[in-house]
């Protein structure tokens, strides 16, 4: 508890920071602002407020000493500091006082000195006035308390402060609502005021005269339509007796021209105008409301593509990129396809820029040309880590992105650490045989230090994946891998079965929903995912398991810089076939700084009588809650709860048994490697040798 109580105190007043006061900025070699700029006349506000909006206002002349054009700036801040804050008739002048009384530049002399001792601002407040009541006259569709509430938001605290910009703002919004809701010739004035009890109070009122509210009553079309009215009048079904503005009328031009677009007519024009009712000129004047549009199309001729150029590329095969064109030669132009075309070529990842032209060319034979601009394909990385078990580690590699200039992957990384020494070598093909899959082949070795034993691992695996949305993908594999085990700590006779070297073959299914607004640091979304493995001798495997794996994860922001986090994690491996006991490297394990934090790595579940080393389990649960909280610049904070367990045999998974927790703090600093993280758990029912709070410090968020 003692070290709970330290660590509670650091964190309360961490949350007590501040940034430094703007009293301590200095303006000048040497002095502060709180030594420069004196406030005369100034009642309402105290000096420390004052001097934040001169510093603000001054921000980018700190280096450069202060001139009087800067002065007359900072001057006219503070009558809007004082504006805003209901001083209507606010003054505010200014004398300077000692300094060099010429431009160290060597211009032209000034007015006054270029570097003064003092800044002296006489302020004038006047009256502080309250806006009373806010009155509207002539609106009939729109009662006062909802033009109201538009004008001042929430009346909830009172009458507010009069602030002039403010109310004429509010007034453009209740011209905007009008306007938006088809009330074309919406007029607005105002806002009459009326000064009352010596000028400490105002009454507004603001003048509303609404006029009709125009709706689209129908459209037509003239000239080159090609296709059948009916087709072109579905389009505009939708924008019907809604609220007319020249809006509606340039989106239905948008659709159709994306119509036409779409059919082979890339030169399409087509304008729109309002017309009465049986399609003739309109006559200006009517009030009824009623809008009708007529719209006249030039198709010109319909497009088919003839041929195909690619320009900019230098490295990047142009058979490459015409596999990620979805229209080939022959095709008639369509200008979805086009757009597809152009999401595909981006998707790559091989290119800065992509522009998707079609050629000018007279007739119905046209150059569809495609320009891209490369980026750099090769690249050679290192990125540094922390973990509380594994200690420093760094990951190292290379990969080339555009192998041979075929849009594949060639990836080398190794990643070296106190505790393990990992490497792997990845061949992607992004769209195997120009198909949405994503093939990889992969190369692993591995040699880890466990608590209890060391694995060496190496194998192979492939992978086919298909991102079927933008949210949403999957991933089908086959694995093999030998694992051998050495410096064994463990002695229980119960466990020796577990501890040997073997091969393991399997087929794996992946799937993830992923809707997080970030991946490193989510404020809002969520993550699902599901895991299957199966290994059997049928496969070459020397054991036969079933296991399964899931999480789920949201995030939500409670307001700006408050974010909670909920995770849960959870597996289960059974044993199949002729096999009874599951390999110990296969098992599940928990505690560490990415599980429940009041453990140390892997120490949670089932332990060696005699070594107290764990021997992991089954079936494993993690559930976690946190609250995260910015508390200034990069440093953040939180709060969290751990529960979770593990389970010898997969048999009692749904027990839930030997349920432990964690509750504890976090301090984070945001660095552009991720989040430098120490968390303090604290465990509220300790057993045997466990400690009662445990340290983690790691690289990145716990989930």
């Amino acid at each position: 508890m003692r070290h709970v109580g330290k660590f509670l105190l650091g964190f309360a007043l961490l949350a007590g920071c501040r940034s430094s006061p703007a009293s301590e900025t200095e303006v000048a070699p040497g002095k502060a602002a709180a030594d420069v700029f004196v406030f005369r006349g100034a009642a309402s506000f105290d000096k420390e407020a004052l001097l934040e909006v001169v510093v603000a206002e001054l921000a980018a002349v700190e280096r450069n000493g202060l001139g009087k054009a800067d002065v007359d700036d900072a001057a006219y801040a503070l009558e809007e500091h004082y504006r805003a804050s209901g001083f209507p008739f606010a003054l505010v002048d200014y004398e300077l006082t000692g300094g060099a009384e010429s431009d160290p530049e060597g211009e032209e002399a000034l007015a006054l000195p270029r570097q003064p001792e003092r800044v002296i601002f006489q302020v004038d407040e006047g009256a502080r006035l309250r806006l009373t009541a806010l009155l509207f006259d002539g609106n009939e569709t729109y009662t006062d308390k909802e033009l109201r509430t538009l004008v001042l938001g929430d009346e909830s605290n009172g009458n507010p402060w009069f602030v002039r910009r403010a109310l004429d703002s509010g007034i453009g919004e209740v011209r905007g609502l009008y306007y938006g809701n088809g009330f074309l010739d919406i007029a607005v004035e105002g806002p009459e005021l009326v000064f009352v009890e010596d000028k400490k109070e105002v009454r507004a009122t603001i003048t509303v005269t609404e006029g009709p509210a125009f709706r689209l009553a129908s459209f037509s079309f003239k000239g080159e339509i090609a296709l059948p009215e009916e087709q072109l009048a579905e389009l505009g079904q939708s924008l019907l007796r809604l609220p007319y503005t020249p809006r509606v009328g340039y989106e239905l031009r948008a659709r159709l021209l994306e119509f036409y677009g779409r059919r082979g007519y890339p030169d399409a024009t087509i304008e729109f105008h309002r017309v009465n009712a049986d399609g003739s000129e309109r006559v200006p004047g009517g009030t009824d409301g009623e809008v009708h549009l007529r719209y006249d199309i030039q198709l010109g001729p319909e497009a088919r593509i003839n041929r195909i150029e690619v320009v900019g590329n230098e490295r990047t095969g142009r058979e490459f990129i015409r596999s990620r064109i979805e229209v080939d030669i022959g095709d008639r132009y369509d200008s979805e396809r086009i757009r597809k075309s152009f999401s595909n070529l981006f998707a790559t990842g091989l290119f800065e820029s992509v522009r998707i032209e079609l050629g000018e060319e007279l007739g119905t034979a046209r150059t569809l040309r495609i320009y891209v601009e490369e980026s750099p394909a090769f690249e050679i990385f290192a990125e540094p880590g922390y973990g509380s078990y594994e200690g420093l580690r760094m990951r190292l590699g290379a990969k080339d992105g555009n192998v041979f200039g075929t849009g594949r992957d060639l990836l080398f990384e190794t990643t070296v650490s106190e505790k393990s020494l990992e490497g792997l070598l990845t061949f992607v093909d992004p769209r195997i045989f120009d198909s949405e899959f994503t093939v990889t082949t992969s190369l692993f070795g591995k040699n880890r230090e466990e608590p209890s034993f060391t694995v060496q691992e190496y194998g192979a695996v492939l992978s086919l994946a298909r991102r079927w949305t933008s949210s949403f993908h999957t991933t089908f594999n086959y694995k093999v891998r030998r694992t051998e085990l050495d410096d064994i700590d463990i002695v229980d006779p119960n466990a020796q079965e577990a501890l040997e070297d073997v091969d393991i073959a399997s087929l794996g299914l992946g799937a993830a929903y992923d809707t997080r607004s970030d991946v490193f640091i989510p404020s809002r979304g969520g993550l699902v995912r599901f895991g299957l493995e199966w290994a059997s001798s049928v496969l070459g495997s020397e054991v036969d398991f079933l296991k399964t794996t899931a999480g789920w994860f949201r995030y939500g922001e409670l307001r700006e810089g408050t974010v909670v986090a909920i995770g849960a994690e959870t597996g289960i491996i059974s044993p199949i076939g002729d096999t009874n006991e599951i390999p110990i490297q296969e098992r599940f394990f928990n505690g560490g700084d990415d599980s429940v934090r009041s453990f140390h790595e892997d120490e949670l579940g089932p332990l060696d009588a005699a070594t107290g080393d764990p021997l992991g389990g089954e079936a494993s649960t993690t559930l976690s809650i946190e609250l995260r909280q910015k508390l200034v610049g990069s440093l953040s904070g939180s709060l969290f709860y751990d529960w979770g367990n593990v389970q010898p045999q997969a048999t009692d998974y749904f027990e839930f048994e030997n349920m432990r927790s964690g509750v504890g703090l976090g301090i984070r600093y945001l660095l552009p490697i991720g989040h430098l993280r120490l968390d303090g758990a604290w465990n509220p029912n300790v057993r045997g040798n466990e400690d009662d709070f445990v340290l983690h410090f790691a690289v990145g968020m716990a989930f």
